[in-house]
């Protein structure tokens, strides 16, 4: 126990209604994690809550009078050691009872968890930053998920939530009706989407533009970018795509096209000079 990276201790009760809990017995290495000696930490027991963190009080009172029914325990909560640094401990063990059921000593143990909490609350920001860049872009996001047995399938999987300003339709409708996507899509465009039934390593061009119909009935253009993530085996197991409105962009594209066209023909028609 003295090298042991967990801290190990025993409890008792103050009083018979076990409101308040004293140490009697605490690891060696208290100090290395809490930076108090094991016999501060048994002096300050009777007043422990004065160095937890005031938002993890109520946890604590409802953990420890809620012992008489439980078979075991385990908290996080933060302590302040004596240079003011709060560390994230995680508070665990099994309630003794006497002959008459009741609680009369805990044995449990502290584990110094700071690193995983920080950690995790690092990457709950990550992921919120993320999501908020993601949600505000002007692009939609979306994942498709790829099947070979027991026959090929493709499925979307993931859509941002912006997909809803994009198209009129929810990121919840677009994954639950599967069919609603492609139903959108201008019949003569349809070709170029993501089909299971073809290759899905040469199935379709890494950017295709095509028509969509909103729910409101308007017809936009969008532009879809998509690659595949592979497999050890060297297949895709997934397919990553984002899709941005190019409408006015594809306007101006066409009445280019109509113009170079005109122009042709009308060079054509126009009889060479001998």
């Amino acid at each position: 126990l003295a090298n042991s990276p967990i801290l190990s201790y025993s409890c008792v009760p103050v009083s018979p209604a076990a409101d308040q809990w004293v140490y009697s017995y605490f690891s060696e290495r208290a100090f290395d994690i809490l930076g108090l000696t094991s016999e501060e930490v048994i002096a300050i027991s009777p007043d422990w809550l004065d160095n937890v963190h005031p938002a993890d009080h109520q946890q604590i009172r409802e953990t420890l009078a809620g012992l008489a029914d439980k078979s075991e325990y385990s908290i996080e909560y933060r302590f302040r050691r004596p240079d003011g640094v709060y560390l994230w401990l995680h508070d665990f063990g099994r309630p003794q009872r006497g002959p008459d059921g009741r609680v009369t000593k805990l044995f449990g143990h502290m584990e110094d968890v700071t690193a995983q909490r920080e950690a995790a609350d690092a990457l709950r920001q990550a992921e919120a930053r993320l999501n908020h860049i993601v949600s505000n872009s002007p692009m939609a996001t979306y994942t498709l998920q790829v099947r070979y047995l027991p026959q090929r399938d493709l499925f979307c999987n993931f859509i941002t939530e912006n997909i809803e300003g994009l198209t009129g339709y929810s990121a919840d409708e677009l994954l639950e009706q599967t069919p609603l996507w492609r139903s959108r899509i201008h019949p003569d465009d349809r070709a170029k989407l993501w089909e299971a039934r073809r290759d899905p390593q040469v199935m379709r061009a890494p950017t295709v533009e095509y028509r969509f119909t909103r729910r409101d009935g308007v017809e936009i253009w969008l532009e879809d970018t998509s690659h595949g993530i592979f497999g050890p085996d060297g297949q895709v197991n997934e397919i990553i795509g984002q899709l941005q409105e190019v409408t006015e962009r594809k306007r101006v594209q066409l009445q280019l096209e109509e113009s170079q066209r005109f122009i042709s023909q009308l060079a054509a028609a126009i009889p060479s000079q001998v």
